[in-house]
C-alpha cells in the first residue's frame, strides 16, 4: 500500500520539475495530501524526520481561482513547457472531468509515479454547491480544471510556508517557497471527508493521523493556534471544527475503533515498523489532548 524507495525518488525528482517551473504560481497554491505531510517532515524547521512510510506520490494541489502573474504563461503552459502532459480524469459528478499532470519520460500515466492534480473548494466558480454534494469539475485557470470539494478550506486555511529546497531529492537549486496544508488541517479534515473515500483511502487517512501525531509534538503548540485561529475567523467554519474533533476522538476511542485497526494495517506493510492499534491509540490521545479536541467537540 506504500511507495517503494526507487518510486519515491523518481516521484520527487518530477515533482521538483513541476515546482521549478511553476514557482510564480507557488504563493497562489496550497500543496495538500501525502507529499504535504512528507515536505513538512523533510523541510519545517526543527522537524521531526522520523521515517515514516509514504503512502502516495500523488501531488494534490488545493486552490481557489488562480491569477496569472503579468507576462506569465498559464500553469498548463509551464507545465508542458517542462515536460509534463495531461491526462484528463473522470470526476464523481455526470459530465464532469479535471485535469491531472505527469511527466512525459513516463510514457504514460499508469506508469508514472507522480500525478500532479488540483482540488477547489466547494461553491468556487461554477460549481455551486447542491445540498452539498460535490459536484464536479470548476476551472481554476484557462485550460485547466479541478473537482470542486466539500472542506477544501480546512486545507487553504493559514498554510505552512517552507522550503521545499531543503528537500535534497526535489533537486532544487534555488530557495522554493511551498505552501503546505497545515498539520492541523490534515488531522481535522479526515474523519469529515472519510464517507465519499474508497475504502484503500479511508486506511490510508487514518494511518496519516497517526504519522502527524508520531511526528508533530514539538508542534502540537502550534497546531492548537491554528485551531484557536480559526474558531474566531471565518474561513473554517465553527461546526465544521467541532463536528471534525469528535470524528478524530470516535476514531481512535480506544485500540478497538476504526482509527487504531485501519493505520495498524496500513503500517504492518512496512517491515520494521511495529506500530500497533494500541501505540496507534495512544499517539493520537495525546495529540488529542495536547490540540483540546475533547473541549471543541463538547462546544466548551
Amino acid at each position: 500500500m506504500g511507495v517503494q524507495h526507487k518510486d519515491l525518488d523518481a516521484a520527487l525528482e518530477d515533482m521538483g520539475r513541476w515546482l521549478d517551473a511553476n514557482r510564480d504560481y507557488l504563493p497562489q497554491l496550497v500543496l495538500v495530501g501525502g507529499l504535504a505531510q512528507f515536505l513538512f517532515r523533510r523541510c519545517a524547521d526543527e522537524a521531526n524526520q522520523l521515517g515514516t512510510p509514504l503512502l502516495t506520490t500523488d501531488a494534490d494541489f488545493a486552490a481557489g481561482v488562480v491569477s496569472a502573474p503579468a507576462d506569465t504563461p498559464t500553469i498548463r503552459e509551464l507545465a508542458e513547457g517542462a515536460g509534463f502532459v495531461s491526462d484528463p480524469a473522470i470526476g464523481q459528478a455526470a459530465n464532469s472531468s479535471y485535469d491531472r499532470f505527469f511527466h512525459s519520460r513516463h510514457v504514460k500515466l499508469a506508469s508514472a509515479p507522480l500525478w500532479v492534480e488540483f482540488v477547489a473548494p466547494l461553491g468556487h466558480g461554477d460549481g455551486r454547491q447542491r445540498d452539498g454534494r460535490d459536484i464536479g469539475s470548476v476551472p481554476l485557470q484557462s485550460g485547466l480544471k479541478a473537482p470542486a470539494l466539500r472542506y477544501i478550506e480546512f486545507l487553504l486555511a493559514d498554510p505552512l510556508i517552507v522550503d521545499a529546497a531543503r528537500c535534497a531529492e526535489l533537486r532544487l537549486h534555488r530557495t522554493t517557497h511551498v505552501r503546505i496544508g497545515h498539520p492541523a488541517a490534515l488531522v481535522l479534515q479526515k474523519p469529515l471527508i472519510r464517507k465519499k473515500r474508497r475504502k484503500n483511502k479511508q486506511m490510508k487517512d487514518m494511518a496519516y493521523v497517526v504519522d502527524v501525531a508520531r511526528t508533530t509534538r514539538y508542534f502540537w503548540p502550534q497546531m492548537k493556534s491554528w485551531i484557536d485561529r480559526q474558531l474566531t475567523g471565518a474561513t473554517v467554519k465553527t461546526a465544521w471544527l467541532r463536528r471534525a474533533a469528535k470524528g478524530v476522538l470516535q476514531a481512535f476511542e480506544d485500540p478497538d475503533a476504526y482509527g487504531c485497526i485501519e493505520a495498524a494495517q496500513v503500517y504492518s506493510d512496512f517491515p520494521g515498523d511495529n506500530l500497533t492499534a494500541e501505540r496507534a491509540c495512544r499517539y493520537v490521545k495525546n495529540m488529542s489532548d495536547a490540540l483540546g479536541l475533547r473541549s471543541l467537540a463538547d462546544g466548551r
